[in-house]
């Protein structure tokens, strides 16, 4: 029992940015359940020019991307501090880690990868027309 009690208080950091994790998580997973209801699931070219439409996917980009740095810090923090505890904390992460990117791929990732390449050909065109 000692040692079970070892294990759990070398890995104590990992559980509160474990559960911070978490939480943003599934902050981040209603507030993409909010947009999808609110605007769809599809990436439209005719969305970027709507300012709540891009200032709600900027918003949930910058939720996934914290959500996912907190649990590559988690994972590190397990990594200074192995254990078996701190294993399953890995195995944990990287699980909702995919989830994170799952949530993500549609609309959110594909609107800024629309925006990126309607960006650059507008760049493009400006830059080369003569």
């Amino acid at each position: 029992m000692d040692e079970i009690l070892e294990d759990i208080s070398r890995s104590v950091w990992n559980f509160i940015t474990l559960a911070i994790s978490i939480a943003l998580y599934f902050y981040l997973k209603h507030s993409a359940n909010n947009f999808v209801s609110l605007h769809g699931s599809g990436v439209r070219a005719r969305n970027l020019i709507n300012q709540e439409y891009m200032a709600d996917t900027g918003r949930i980009i910058v939720l996934m991307i914290l959500t996912i740095i907190l649990f590559a810090l988690t994972i590190f923090i397990a990594f200074k501090n192995p254990s078996f505890t701190a294993l399953f904390q890995i195995l944990l992460s990287l699980w909702f880690i995919y989830l994170t990117f799952r949530i993500s791929a549609l609309p959110f990732l594909g609107t800024a990868l629309l925006t990126v390449v309607i960006g650059g050909t507008l760049v493009y065109l400006i830059t080369h027309t003569d």
